[in-house]
C-alpha cells in the first residue's frame, strides 16, 4: 500500500530536516548554468542555490523554492543527499541549508518564492521591513511549495 502524497510530504520534510550536509558548493556560472527547476538561466546569484546528490551529480536552482520543489517532486530522500546549500542573502557566501536561517519574505526572487537565506539569525533579523519577513524552517518551504 503506498501512502497518501500528503503523509509522503510529511515524512519527506521530516527526513530532511535534520541532515548534515558534506561536500562543497560548486561555483554558479551567472548567465550559463540553468536552474534544474525552471530551467532558466541563473543570474541572481545572492538568491539561488544548490543540492549535491550522493552519485556526484549537482542540481543548480534560481531560487529556493524552485530547490524544495526539485526535492518534492523528485522524493529524494536523506540518503540521496550528500550537501544543500543556499547563499547569505548580504554576502553573497555559500551555506549549508542546515545552518542557514530561512525567512518567507516578499523580496523579489526569480521564481517569486520569497525565500532568502541568511547565515545567521542576526542577518535575518536586519532584513528590511519593507520586505515583510517571517523566519520559517525548511519543513516549512517544502509544505508551503
Amino acid at each position: 500500500m503506498r501512502p497518501s502524497p500528503l503523509i509522503a510530504l510529511a515524512l519527506l520534510s521530516l527526513s530532511l530536516v535534520g541532515f548534515t550536509s558534506q561536500g562543497q558548493p560548486v561555483d554558479i556560472l551567472p548567465e550559463a548554468d540553468e536552474c534544474a527547476t525552471c530551467v532558466m538561466a541563473i543570474e541572481n546569484l545572492p538568491v539561488a542555490s544548490e543540492l549535491t546528490l550522493r552519485d556526484g551529480d549537482v542540481k543548480k536552482f534560481d531560487d529556493i523554492g524552485c530547490m524544495a520543489q526539485y526535492v518534492k517532486r523528485k522524493r529524494l530522500k536523506e540518503s540521496a543527499i550528500k550537501g544543500m546549500f543556499v547563499h547569505d542573502l548580504p554576502s553573497g557566501r555559500w551555506v549549508p541549508l542546515e545552518r542557514a536561517t530561512l525567512v518567507k519574505s516578499s523580496y523579489p526572487t526569480p521564481m517569486r518564492y520569497g525565500i532568502v537565506a541568511f547565515a545567521t539569525p542576526a542577518g535575518a533579523k536586519k532584513m528590511a521591513a519593507k520586505y515583510k519577513p517571517k523566519l520559517v524552517s525548511w519543513a516549512d518551504v517544502l509544505k508551503g511549495i
